[in-house]
C-alpha cells in the first residue's frame, strides 16, 4: 500500500472520529450551528404535552422519531469552552469555526431535554444536567446577547430541573446564571439602539429565561415592559423593522422576530397579549409576522442585502459566502422557525409550515407546532388537542 493510500485512510479515519465525536447538530453552512428550539413549559402544560403525543398520531410519530435519535446523545460528553468567539466573525474564521464546534452541545442539550419533557426518564435529567454543570463551571459569562443567545437549551432545561438540583450545583448554577443576566442587563442600559434591533430581543429573551428559572418576577414584569417599547421603536406601522432597513435583509427581521414571539407566548400566563398588541402608531408584532408570510408562500421575490449599511455584512460577502451575497434571492424555508412559532398564535399558518417542511401532516408539521399546543392562547380556535 503506498504512502498517498494510507494517508487517504488516515484521513478518513480520522475526519469519521471528528464528526462523530464533536456534532450533534448537523450543520451545513460553514460557521453556523443549528440548534433545535427549546421552550419553557410548566408541570401541567408537561402533563398535557404526553396526552397529546399519546393520543395524536402526528405528535407521536414526531416524538418516536426524537426518542430514536435521543438514545444516541446519551454517549457523548460535554465540550464546554471558556470563551465563545462568534459574534463579529465572519464564517470562515477559525475561531467562530471553533467555536461553533463547541456550541454543538446546545444542539444535544435540546434533544435530551425535548425526551425529558414529555417522559421525565431520569436518564435524560442526568445527562442534562451533566451538560449544564459543565458549561456552568467552564464558560465565564460576558454579556453578549449574539454569544450567548446559543445557551438558550441549557438556561430552559435549567429552568425545568432546578428544583431537583442539589444545594451545592444549584447555588454553582443560580450564581452562573446571575451573572449572565446582570451583565445583560448592564448591557442593555449602556446600549443607545438597545429599543431598535434583533440583538435586543435576544438580550430580554435570556433576562426573561433566567427570570423564570430563578424566580425574579420582577425581571419578566419589567421585560412585558420593554417589549412594549421595542416594538414602538424598533417596528414600523407597515410591518416592516429597523433591522430591514438597517440590513436590508428578512434574515435580521426574522431574527428579530422569533424571541419576541417566544416572550408574546411566555406572557400569556401573566396576562398579556404581547403579540397583538399594537404601538400608537399601529406597530404590531403579528403585523411584522405577516409582512414576511407573502415572500414565505412565494407569492412575493425579495433580493436579499442589496443596501445593507453594515460593515459585517460587506465584509461576510467579500469571504464569498453565497448566503449574504447581495442579490441573492430570499429563501422562503428561511422563514420556517418564524411562522412555527407564530402558528400558535395563528393557526391558519400551520398548512404553509408543513409546505415549508415538506410535511403532509395537517396538525403538527413540526415539534415547536407540538409544543405550541400545550399553551391556551386566547381566542384561538381549538385545536383538536387532547383535553
Amino acid at each position: 500500500m503506498n504512502k498517498i493510500s494510507l494517508l487517504f485512510i488516515f484521513t478518513a479515519i480520522m475526519l469519521g472520529t471528528f464528526i462523530n465525536q464533536s456534532s450533534c447538530a448537523d450543520d451545513i453552512k460553514i460557521g453556523e450551528v443549528n440548534i433545535r428550539d427549546v421552550l419553557i413549559l410548566d408541570d401541567m402544560q408537561r402533563e398535557k404535552l404526553l396526552r397529546i403525543v399519546e393520543q395524536e398520531p402526528e405528535a407521536g410519530a414526531l416524538f418516536d422519531a426524537k426518542l430514536k435519535a435521543a438514545k444516541n446523545l446519551l454517549e457523548l460528553s460535554p465540550r464546554p469552552i471558556g470563551v465563545i468567539c462568534y459574534e463579529g466573525l465572519v464564517n470562515t474564521d477559525s475561531r467562530r469555526i471553533r467555536t461553533v464546534d463547541h456550541l454543538k452541545d446546545m444542539d444535544c442539550v435540546a434533544g435530551l431535554f425535548e425526551i425529558w419533557q414529555v417522559k421525565g426518564d431520569r436518564k435524560y435529567y442526568e445527562k442534562c444536567r451533566e451538560y449544564i454543570l459543565a458549561w456552568a463551571k467552564t464558560y465565564k459569562p460576558t454579556g453578549n446577547d449574539v454569544n450567548e443567545n446559543k445557551l438558550m437549551p441549557l438556561i430552559v432545561a435549567y429552568a425545568a430541573l432546578r428544583k431537583d438540583f442539589d444545594a451545592y450545583n444549584k447555588k454553582l448554577v443560580d450564581d452562573w446564571l446571575n451573572d449572565i443576566a446582570g451583565k445583560h442587563m448592564a448591557e442593555w442600559k449602556n446600549d443607545s439602539n438597545k429599543w431598535q434591533n434583533n440583538r435586543h430581543t435576544k438580550r430580554i429573551r435570556i433576562i426573561v429565561s433566567i427570570g423564570i428559572a430563578l424566580q425574579h418576577k420582577e425581571w419578566i414584569s419589567k421585560a412585558w415592559d420593554d417589549i412594549r417599547v421595542f416594538v414602538s421603536k424598533g417596528l414600523y406601522p407597515d410591518g416592516t423593522s429597523y433591522d430591514l432597513h438597517q440590513r436590508d435583509t428578512l434574515t435580521y427581521h426574522i431574527s428579530a422576530l422569533r424571541p419576541l414571539v417566544d416572550l408574546s407566548l411566555l406572557s400569556i400566563q401573566d396576562g398579556n397579549d404581547l403579540y397583538n398588541w399594537e404601538s400608537p402608531e399601529g406597530a404590531s408584532i403579528r403585523r411584522s409576522v405577516e409582512y414576511v408570510i407573502p415572500y414565505a408562500d412565494g407569492t412575493k421575490l425579495r433580493q436579499e442585502w442589496k443596501n445593507s449599511k453594515v460593515e459585517l455584512d460587506r465584509r461576510r460577502a467579500e469571504a464569498g459566502l453565497e448566503e449574504y451575497r447581495p442579490g441573492r434571492f430570499f429563501d422562503p424555508k428561511d422563514a420556517t422557525g418564524l411562522l412555527e412559532r407564530a402558528s400558535a398564535f395563528d393557526p391558519s399558518l400551520i398548512p404553509l409550515v408543513a409546505k415549508l417542511m415538506d410535511s403532509s401532516a395537517k396538525k403538527f408539521p413540526s415539534w415547536r407546532t407540538v409544543l405550541n399546543s400545550t399553551y391556551v392562547i386566547p381566542d384561538n380556535d381549538k385545536r383538536g388537542t387532547a383535553p
